[in-house]
């Protein structure tokens, strides 16, 4: 039955989709800090400016470290349930589609499933720009903690 569904969104495939971003946010920061550090100061009151700031950046740096430090270990989390088959499966024709704030909301034999590309750890999961989905699809997604990591539409709607 595996062969007559089509992958249309797979974490795994997709991989991070934040990573390239935040390693060049943090790139930025620790360079910032370590130009102003490494610049002569002219006068003491420079260099209480140029410290203070190198601590505010620092501060900064660390904090975003660590959030992107959680936000890495949820994605490997999922990539590694999904990996290891112990994802929970949802099968069925698709009853409704629709969008609330944030969320895109799919509802499927009397499950709402949801994804977000702004929400986290939503975000990880399908999108509804990564495949159009239309009433009466017959999907079957693939969802841990409720995120939608990997979306298979049946080859009948291609």
């Amino acid at each position: 039955m595996n062969e007559s569904f089509i992958t249309v969104f797979d974490l795994i495939e997709t991989g991070y989709r934040g990573l390239h971003w935040s390693i060049a946010l943090g790139v930025l920061l620790l360079s910032a800090v370590i130009y102003v550090l490494l610049l002569r100061p002219q006068t003491t009151g420079d260099k209480v400016y140029r410290y203070g700031f190198a601590i505010v950046v620092l501060i900064a740096l660390v904090a975003f470290s660590i959030y992107q430090f959680r936000v890495l270990n949820t994605y490997l989390s999922f990539s590694n349930t999904l990996k290891s088959d112990n994802a929970e499966v949802v099968t069925g024709h698709i009853a409704n589609l629709f969008y609330e704030d944030y969320f895109f909301y799919i509802d499927v034999e009397g499950r709402r499933l949801r994804s977000s590309k702004y929400e986290w750890p939503y975000s990880f999961g399908y999108h509804s720009d990564d495949f159009p989905l239309k009433p009466t699809f017959l999907i079957r997604a693939h969802l841990v903690d409720q995120v939608i990591v990997r979306l298979q539409v049946h080859k009948v709607h291609f």
